[in-house]
């Protein structure tokens, strides 16, 4: 079983044999009720959505993207215990997930955001390949998702130290 990442718009294209996981705060509204798609759940609980606080503080220009990171893999590290495990509750709880979600081929983790707009399953997902866990985002019309390469490598660039210090 493997891992993919994708936003809420290209549901409607993902295999009715993936798991599709909703890791945003707030579910959108036409994915609630008799309109939600067979394969697709949302949890309200979800250990990968951003605190309202956060949120809040980057819709509001309170804080750039430089923060968000710092306190998104903060908020992670409160969840997970990376320093102190090394990321095996990380790797549990996903093993958790492919057994709850066994009769699936594969596990897709959605939000709101397209590929190339900035988003904390981008930074979930450079965390999890941090962590040897393999995982991509599903391409888009058979094209390849170059925003996450370019991206990820800024970001590692950027933030080499934090990392070090969080994981």
């Amino acid at each position: 079983m493997n891992f993919y990442t994708s936003y809420y718009a290209n549901l409607k294209n993902i295999p009715m044999d993936f798991a599709c996981i909703g890791i945003s705060r707030i579910c959108p509204e036409w994915l609630k009720g008799d309109k939600v798609q067979g394969n697709f759940y949302f949890f309200d609980e979800n250990p990968f959505a951003p605190s309202i606080e956060l949120l809040s503080d980057i819709k509001s220009g309170k804080i750039d993207h430089h923060e968000y990171i710092l306190r998104y893999y903060r908020e992670l590290n409160g969840r997970f215990n990376f320093k102190s495990d090394r990321g095996n509750n990380l790797r549990s709880y996903l093993e958790d997930l492919k057994r709850r979600f066994f009769d699936y081929s594969d596990i897709v983790f959605l939000c709101y955001e397209k590929p190339d707009e900035f988003c904390h399953r981008h930074l979930l997902r450079d965390l999890l390949l941090f962590y040897k866990v393999p995982i991509s985002e599903i391409p888009i019309d058979k094209t390849k998702d170059k925003s996450r390469v370019d991206r990820s490598k800024k970001i590692r660039d950027d933030d080499t130290q934090l990392s070090n210090q969080l994981f």
